[in-house]
This record gives C-alpha cells, structure tokens and sequence, in this order.
C-alpha cells in the first residue's frame, strides 16, 4: 500500500523539478513511511512513497522492465499477481523483484491497456512508457484505491490524495459549485466531481492514456447482472460461502501481521469467522465503542464473537473529546468534505490496530453488493407505487390535500413526486432540492449551469433501466454511495495510521457471483441479505445474524445538544461562516435551535455543515 504522484509536462522543453515532487511525496508520507522513490525523465515525473507489505527489501518502486523503458508506480495489492507471474515467466519475461507490482510492468508489455483486464486487486497505478512517450492510469474496478488528476493545456498532474496535487502552486484553490451542491445532498462529492475546481477523481473500473498530449478517459469494466435461474437456493448459498471463503484467502497474502476490524455486526463477523479457519494462530480484531452510550455500543457482541473463535481480541472507547480533537486531522487526510462521522472512530480504531499488525480486513462493501440495507422497504415501496399510479385522480387528489395540510413526507406525498425526485429519497440524502432552495443564498443558487444533484442518480438508473428495482438501487449504491463514501473513508482514515484496508466483499468476481444472484434471495420482506445469512448460518451466531443493523454509530445527535453545542454553534454561526454567504444564517440558527430543543432531529444536516465550513477553513482560508 502506497501513496502516488506524478507531473506529465505537454511541452518537451518544461522538465520536472525534482524538488516539486518530493514535496508531492512528503505530503502522502502518511501513506507509505517506509520508502520514497522517484523517476524523472525530462517532462515526466513520476513518484511513490511505500507501505512495505509484500517483498519488504528488494519491492522499491518506480519497478521497470527487462530495458528499463517501462516504469511503473502502483498504489494497491494484485492478489492473483503469483499465477500472472507464473506466466509470464513462461512468456520470458525476467523479473528482478518479488513484487506484485512487477507483474504490471510485463503484463503491460505484453497486453498494453488491456492489462488491467486480467487484474485481481485494489489499484491505482501509472506506467510511463518511455519508447512510446505514453502515460497510462487505472483505478480498481469497484474504487477501493483512489485517483486524483488535473489536467489543462500544458500539465497532467496526479495523485493519491488531492493535497499532493495542491503542492504545485500552479493549481487554483477554487470551489466548484456544482460540487458543493452535489455535497449538501449526499455528505459526499459524486465522481468525476471534487470539491476543488479543475481537480478531477478518476471513475473506479476506469483508466487514461496520455499519448503526445492527447488525453483519453475509458471505462474498462462495469458491474453487470445476469440473473441464473438455473441454481437453487442451496446453489446460491453454498457457492457464495465458497467465494467469500476464496476471497479472504487471497487477502491474507502479506509479509507482514494482519488483523480484523470486527464491529459486532454481521460481515465483519463471517470475515473473522472465515479468516479463523485459514490461519493457524488466533486472529487479532479490533473494536470500538463510545463512551456513555449504548445505544452507540456493539462491543458485546464484538466480544461474542471474538470468545467464539478465541480471537486476540483489542478495545477501545473514545468520547466527544476524542471526537473534537481529531476533527482538523480528520478534515486534512480526507483532502475534501466527507460527512460520515463514522470516520473519526475508524481512525482511532486504526490508530490502536496499528500498534499490533499492518493489514486490517474489513466488511466494508457487504451490504451493497449484497442487499444489507433495508432495501426490502424500497422494493415494497416500489410495488406499492405501482398500484397507487392506477388510483382515480379525485383519490390523488385528496391525498394531495391532506399532504398539503400536514407537510409530511409519507408514501403517498413520495408517489406524487416526479420519478427522478422518488429515486433521490433511495439514497442517503441531506439537503433535498427544495431544501437547498430555502436555505441557500443566491450565491449558490444563482450559478448559471447547476444541475439537480438527483439528474446522477437518474444516469445510473438508466444505465439498468431494464434491471428489477432492486438491482437498480444496488447499482446506484455500488456506484456512488460505495466508492465515493465508504471507501473513501476507509482508505483515508486507514491510510493516515499507515495500515492497510482490504475489502473481502469486494473481489471483483465475488461482485459479479453476487449480481447472478436473483433479487428474490438477496431481501425479502422484513428480511435483509436473505441468502448471505442463509450461507453463513452454520458458524455465525443466530443472535448475531438476526440482530438489528446498527451501522457503526455515532452519538452526534446527542452531543450536539450538550457536550458539542457551544463548538457547534460557535463554529456555524460564526462571522468567519456566515461572510462566506453560501447560506442563510438565520436558517443555520433555525436548525440548531430545532435541534436542540429536540423537535427535530438535524444532526445530519448539523454535521454536513460542520465539516463543510472545517474544510473551508482547512483548504481555502
């Protein structure tokens, strides 16, 4: 694991100044603490800062070829990277290096961009191709590794976190409105988007090619269902179990301890459960809690399962003041405003595994590939949405005026929406579109060219207009909540204690097992990740399998109606806030008013909030 940068310069007379990249490099060095490497060949420059996991003395990176004339910088393990070596060798190619990385270069050699194509792993890599003055760039196919690039008439520049990028002076700190719309509603900015102007993320299943300056951005791989009617439930269990079990297997590949970050709930659980059968000593798992709160509390059953399996197991419990301290470091490794507050617990968790082991594996990824959210509601509610399309209109009607009366957003208010606007409430929405036109100021609102923030849910839609409404929402999930939230944190708050974050779930062709899969046994109703359930049963816990999602809590509500309000408040309704004008300042008071006189729970809309006008003070004052 790794962080990456590079600066490709159009002009052959502009060189690369190799102080410019180590100062791309020491601002990753959180990344990868146990080595630096760079190349620079005249107008290209490329650099690395290393995470030692696999072949700790001979991997140092740039890795190149037989002649050198192909180099290379990877951000990422290949887990199938030993079979392509095998091949390879046969083929005659010579390696110097025990890497996985190395098997990249070759097998660019030999496929050239369809190389990514025979890739197991997580990635984010870039070749430079000195024979052919070409750059070439992938990103993993489900976005577990991020890409971050510029690109305007003389430069192409990249990294693995933004602030590398920021280190050229070059690059406008300048805010993208459309991004910051796209923000308030999801707590995140959708791909290709960031919150910076001109600074763009590479999509996951995504690569580029540079080649004499002319800049080509290609997918090459998509998730795609094939419903197989042929299989029995049984089938579909049985088979499921033996690929999660194969794909633990291939994440234990390391020359260095590994652990488990066990939350208590149902995949970190079948994670450790799977990994305890593969090694041969006790598995060390990790949890946190906060303190005070148990309705925030899953260490019991943290600890149910670490008894089961006779895990080294390792606790940790933060409160409001862990939260608070780590607030600017949590607004600086993220680059841009990310508002889960689940963030800041991973990074202590982290912070304690790191102490014990390099590698961590994690659930992240089960409940979108495998329908772990309450998405039996949403299918039930597209059902019920049929059959209210087909009601009188005088019923319409009616229902229209009552709604108009209470103001509530209910099934029937929901059904009267436009399509677009329905699919919007699907996902983790904060600020909807009518809410951002109260709360807004002109400032925002009256930018020419700003598209509702449900027009990328309406693309993805599309893109599976034929699938069942179920596969439709987990195609969303998979495409925006998954890699530009969940993993997104998970790398950056990982990667700012230097471990290493794997992600079982997320093998490429588990995914693709997994959308085989008919939406009749992935939820039913009143019951979430049927046939996952079903395939583990035999040795995770019933009370575990059957317990209520918590979904790694955090107590923001509460705090910020005691112990955070008069942070909160100073922060949100300060002068330094409100001169920004991106908002109305007495509909910022109106929240927090609301909130804690507890009419109204805004703890979300609170926190999106915060972290936007931290990362403010943080990137752009």
């Amino acid at each position: 694991m790794c962080g990456i940068c590079g600066i490709l310069y159009f002009g052959r007379e502009r060189n690369v100044e190799e102080a410019l990249l180590r100062k791309m490099c020491a601002s990753i060095i959180h990344r990868g603490p146990d080595d630096e490497g760079i190349l620079i060949d005249k107008n290209i420059g490329i650099g690395i800062r290393r995470l030692s996991i696999i072949d700790l003395t001979a991997g140092h990176q740039p890795i190149h070829n037989e002649d050198e004339t192909v180099w290379i910088i990877c951000n990422g393990e290949i887990y199938n990277y030993k079979e392509i070596r095998k091949e390879l060798k046969e083929a005659g190619h010579r390696f110097y290096t025990n890497s996985d990385t190395e098997v990249i270069v070759h097998l660019y050699e030999e496929f050239g961009e369809n190389c990514v194509q025979r890739l197991n792993g997580m990635f984010a890599f870039s070749i430079w191709d000195k024979r052919k003055k070409r750059l070439f760039a992938a990103r993993d196919r489900l976005g577990v590794k991020p890409f971050y690039y510029s690109i305007d008439k003389e430069k192409f520049i990249f990294g693995s976190e933004i602030k590398a990028i920021l280190e050229d002076k070059e690059i406008n700190r300048e805010v993208d409105p459309q991004a910051l719309n796209d923000y308030l509603t999801f707590r995140y900015v959708p791909c290709p988007l960031t919150m910076f102007k001109g600074i763009r993320k590479l999509p996951p299943g995504h690569l580029i090619i540079i080649d004499e300056g002319k800049f080509v951005l290609k997918e090459y791989w998509d998730l795609k269902f094939s419903v197989d009617r042929r299989k029995t439930e049984a089938d579909f269990a049985s088979e499921l179990l033996e690929r999660l079990e194969e794909s633990v297997k291939k994440r234990l590949m390391s020359d260095v301890p590994l652990g488990v970050f066990l939350s208590g709930g149902l995949d970190s659980s079948a994670i450790t459960g799977l990994m305890s059968r593969l090694v041969s000593e006790p598995v060390k798992t990790f949890s946190v809690a906060f303190d005070g709160h148990e309705d925030c509390n899953e260490l019991d059953y943290a600890r149910q399962i670490s008894d089961l399996y006779h895990t080294d197991h390792h606790e940790l419990v933060i409160d409001h003041n862990d939260f608070t301290a780590f607030l600017p470091g949590f607004i600086w490794h993220m680059d841009e405003p990310v508002a889960d507050p689940a963030s800041i617990p991973l990074y202590y968790i982290s912070k304690l595994a790191k102490n014990y082991v390099t590698v961590l594996l994690s659930g992240e990824g089960g409940d979108e590939v495998l329908a772990g959210y309450s998405y039996w509601k949403v299918v039930l509610y597209q059902k019920l949405q049929s059959i209210y399309e087909k009601f009188p209109g005088f019923f319409k009607k009616t229902v229209n005026a009552i709604n108009e009366k209470t103001m509530r957003i209910n099934f029937f208010k929901r059904s009267n929406l436009p399509a677009e606007k329905r699919d919007l409430y699907s996902a983790t929405g904060v600020f909807d579109e009518e809410e951002k036109k109260i709360f807004c100021t002109e400032r925002l609102l009256g930018v020419a060219g700003i598209e509702p923030s449900w027009n990328i849910l309406r693309e993805c839609f599309n893109k599976v207009k034929d699938e069942s409404y179920l596969n439709k929402i987990l195609y969303l999930d998979t495409k925006t909540w998954l890699p530009e939230e969940l993993l997104m944190k998970a790398d950056k708050m990982t990667m700012a204690t230097s471990v290493e974050l794997r992600v079982p779930f997320l093998d490429y062709t588990f995914v693709e097992f997994c959308a085989t899969i008919p939406p009749s046994l992935k939820t039913k109703i009143g019951v979430n990740k049927y046939i996952f359930k079903k395939a583990v049963s035999s040795f995770v816990p019933k009370g575990i399998i059957k317990r209520k999602k918590m979904g790694f809590p955090v107590p923001i509500s509460a705090w910020f109606r005691k112990e955070l309000k008069e942070y909160t408040a100073d922060i949100l309704l300060s002068g330094q806030s409100t001169r920004r004008g991106y908002f109305r300042s007495e509909k910022i008071r109106q929240i927090l008013e609301e909130h804690w006189s507890c009419a109204f729970d805004h703890s979300l809309k609170i926190w999106n909030l915060l972290v936007l006008e931290l990362w403010f003070r943080t990137y752009m004052d």
